[in-house]
């Protein structure tokens, strides 16, 4: 799959303009290199506390879309919140979390909030 149809997947979701998808993807891979992060990716998440992928950064290269459970994630508690930080020993606090371990995770920051403002799409 190519970046292109990877942004247009995100696209679909949110409803947006392929050039907004394009602009989201260029910030968020300032963002990652800022941040010094292996991994940065948005994710939607259903009423059964499955979050789903919408776009993926590994080492700014946009790849697949996945899907993972957010129970014993540190991603469970952020519905409730605004955002969530760890900054050290991720994988000790969440020892069971099979992706913290497959992405080798150190730290995780997580935020609740739209994408896309609705009110600001053209």
């Amino acid at each position: 799959m190519s970046k292109d149809s990877k942004q247009l997947d995100i696209g679909t979701a949110y409803d947006v303009s392929y050039s907004q998808c394009a602009n989201l993807s260029a910030q968020l891979r300032v963002l990652q290199h800022e941040i010094k992060a292996d991994y940065l990716f948005i994710a939607s998440v259903n009423e059964d506390k499955l979050a789903t992928t919408q776009l993926v950064l590994h080492n700014a290269e946009v790849v697949d879309n996945f899907s993972y459970s957010l129970e014993g994630s540190p991603c469970e508690q952020l519905p409730s919140k605004s955002a969530c930080f760890i900054t050290d020993e991720l994988q000790q606090h969440y020892p069971e979390n099979k992706l913290l371990k497959t992405i080798n995770a150190q730290a995780y920051i997580g935020v609740n909030r739209p994408v896309f403002a609705r009110d600001s799409i053209t």
